[in-house]
């Protein structure tokens, strides 16, 4: 059998003896309950809904992929705008690569994320009338993959050819090859055997031998230099002049060598002023 008790604030004559006496109300009897955001880490945000950051605070580690804090990252857009009911979707980078490169020359570096989620999927904020966060499937950058020559992707390849190269593509892979944890990585050498970064004896003939195996082609924007083999450069992906693997050595223009980071004042060379005068600008 239950009892329902009386609400005494109802009755005027309490109320009013309640007034005279100066008695006040008594606290509620719920537990008051104390919400606190839950704060969650780097690594725990790297892998759900990403960082934003500064251009400044993403590194460019050797192998041109990029870096952050110690973890090895993915990069891309969070806000999308709608334009004439569709969405823009942008690509995803894991390396320093000419479109990168050409957004920070342009200070458009802000805008970025940092990831290292393997799904495939990104949050987005997807701008139109209304703001709406959504987890979406964007592709990888194709420039990345010239970068760093995934499974001898280029763009001398046909367009079909490229675009299944894409569809196959994925994180789990590349997170395989290119661990997301840097400091747990042994470096190779110790200050004491590590080789001096310099090109060795004999680099002419290894210079010349991978333009010729490259067909003296462009392995970035494609161009035939053929007619013009010394406007065709070999550049080290990872930066190091001492490390010749055929996968550390891509074949590139004046123009798309200039590009690479570091590489800026090759523009300014003599040869790079003919080559312009030739073949136009290729940034």
């Amino acid at each position: 059998m239950s009892i329902e008790l009386p609400d005494f604030l109802r009755w005027t004559s309490f109320n009013g003896l309640r007034t005279r006496v100066r008695a006040p109300l008594a606290a509620p009897f719920a537990k008051r309950v104390e919400y606190r955001e839950i704060e969650l880490s780097t690594e725990e945000l790297l892998q759900t809904r990403g960082i934003d950051v500064d251009a400044d605070d993403i590194e460019v580690l050797q192998d041109g992929t990029l870096g952050y804090k110690g973890r090895r990252v993915l990069v891309y857009i969070r806000d999308v705008n709608v334009m004439g009911n569709r969405e823009h979707m942008p690509r995803y980078h894991f390396a320093f690569c000419a479109t990168l490169s050409k957004m920070h020359q342009n200070e458009r570096g802000e805008r970025y994320v940092v990831a290292t989620r393997d799904t495939g999927l990104f949050e987005v904020n997807v701008i139109g009338s209304t703001v709406q966060p959504k987890d979406v499937r964007l592709n990888v950058c194709q420039n990345c993959l010239v970068h760093i020559t995934w499974n001898g992707f280029g763009y001398h390849q046909a367009k079909e050819t490229r675009v299944e190269q894409v569809k196959g593509f994925t994180l789990v892979d590349f997170f395989e090859k290119y661990p997301r944890d840097l400091l747990s990585m042994k470096p190779k050498y110790t200050s004491d055997d590590a080789p001096i970064n310099t090109y060795p004896q004999g680099w002419e003939n290894i210079s010349s031998t991978v333009r010729r195996l490259r067909g003296y082609r462009c392995e970035s924007c494609s161009l035939d230099l053929s007619a013009h083999p010394r406007y065709l450069h070999v550049h080290h992906r990872n930066g190091q002049k001492n490390d010749n693997r055929d996968n550390n050595l891509v074949a590139l223009c004046i123009g798309c060598h200039a590009q690479e980071p570091l590489h800026a004042h090759i523009r300014h060379l003599p040869d790079a002023l003919e080559f312009r005068r030739l073949y136009g600008t290729r940034e």
